[in-house]
């Protein structure tokens, strides 16, 4: 129980951990500005026009559902609803905006990731080759195209789900954890690890990965923020996987040999 609490702390507080090595480390640092600069960019555009549409669809909504339902639209029934849908409403918002924005700054944050390896020692330094770059970067286009379709059916599910008590909890709980493997896949990427071999590494350490996806996820209930915090998730979804490595004992090439 006390492994589970300690690394359950470890994942939640590592976008913490990664903010604070990106401002330590100019190199770091440097490598975040391309990719921090889309995200402020086509994130906010994104967030500001998704926001200025929940305003007026989810009150209609509210009020349609409550007459539906027969109650009094001058009741409680329809602040209710507001209370119960907004939160996660904001949650698929932050995702939307994310999934849309990761597209472009994908190749930006895989470079990112791989550099906060070597620095910690988890990957060799190799220098920089353009055609193996635009290749990893081909590879994950198509990687986080999947993941964006994945996401957008992840999200008319979550919406469906938003009405209906416990399963819209279950939902978001799934929505986080899909959210923190991505964040981890530039760092899996980095170690040229197969997709078996990163669920299973996953798997292994459930605890420190549940903590991640529900320190992401707390950021991506605030729209707009945990895009901007993208680049301080990468490093320290970097941190998590050397953390975890070290704590097996073992190398990465031997774990799940």
């Amino acid at each position: 129980m006390t492994g589970f609490f300690f690394g359950f702390t470890a994942g939640f507080f590592a976008p913490v951990t990664g903010f604070r090595r990106l401002l330590g480390d100019p190199q770091l640092r440097a490598l975040a500005i391309i990719p921090l600069f889309v995200s402020l960019i086509f994130g906010s555009f994104f967030t500001v026009t998704g926001i200025w549409w929940m305003s007026t669809a989810i009150g209609t909504a509210s009020l349609e559902l409550t007459a539906l339902l027969g109650f009094d639209p001058a009741g409680f029934v329809p602040l209710f609803i507001l209370i119960f849908v907004w939160p996660l409403a904001l949650l698929v918002l932050g995702v939307g905006v994310y999934v849309t924005v990761r597209l472009i700054a994908a190749p930006f944050y895989s470079y990112l990731a791989e550099k906060s390896l070597v620095k910690l020692g988890s990957v060799h330094d190799r220098p920089f080759r353009l055609r193996e770059w635009l290749w990893i970067s081909a590879r994950m286009l198509v990687v986080s195209i999947a993941i964006s379709l994945l996401f957008c059916v992840a999200a008319v599910v979550l919406f469906v789900f938003s009405l209906v008590p416990i399963l819209n909890v279950v939902a978001a709980v799934g929505f986080m954890h899909m959210i923190a493997f991505d964040i981890s896949d530039y760092s899996f990427e980095a170690m040229q690890w197969s997709l078996r071999r990163r669920f299973r590494h996953v798997r292994l350490h459930a605890a420190t990965y549940s903590g991640l996806a529900f320190g992401l996820g707390l950021l991506m209930m605030i729209p707009g923020l945990g895009l901007v915090l993208v680049p301080a998730a990468v490093v320290g979804a970097s941190e998590t996987l050397h953390r975890t490595l070290t704590k097996s004992g073992i190398s990465s090439d031997q774990e799940l040999a």
